[in-house]
């Protein structure tokens, strides 16, 4: 019985360590999908946003630990970024603006939650 309770613990924390986003899976371009807090967002402003970052807004995490972003190919920024696995927090520096924080919200090898400032967001990996 002792054997079947340490398995069990084995196995559940292995799953745990498995489903957690570590910086090598952030690696890559992401692109924003859905806004996720669509109900807590006055309708002028939903449209807004569904018409200038739904299938607009990349990110890309480097693996040389820079960043870069662009929204409708018009306005952009870079930086460096790092994870911290504890806080679930993306930070980014970007250079001449004001610093950026993602709190990971919910993650899959192909999807990533985002909140950031005001809003949630659904990003899909494309490379």
């Amino acid at each position: 019985m002792k054997r079947l309770i340490l398995l069990i613990i084995i196995c559940t924390c292995i799953s745990w360590n498995c489903s957690e986003l570590n910086e090598a899976e952030l690696i890559g371009k992401w692109k924003c999908v859905e806004i996720l807090n669509k109900k807590e967002i006055p309708e002028f402003g939903l449209e807004y946003l569904e018409n200038t970052i739904i299938n607009k807004w990349i990110i890309e995490f480097q693996k040389d630990g820079t960043f870069k972003t662009v929204i409708m190919s018009s306005d952009s920024a870079n930086g460096k970024w790092n994870y911290d696995l504890e806080k679930k927090l993306i930070s980014v520096n970007l250079k001449d603006q004001s610093d950026m924080n993602f709190e990971v919200l919910k993650f899959d090898s192909k999807k990533i939650d985002l909140k950031f400032d005001l809003g949630k967001y659904t990003f899909e990996k494309i490379k």
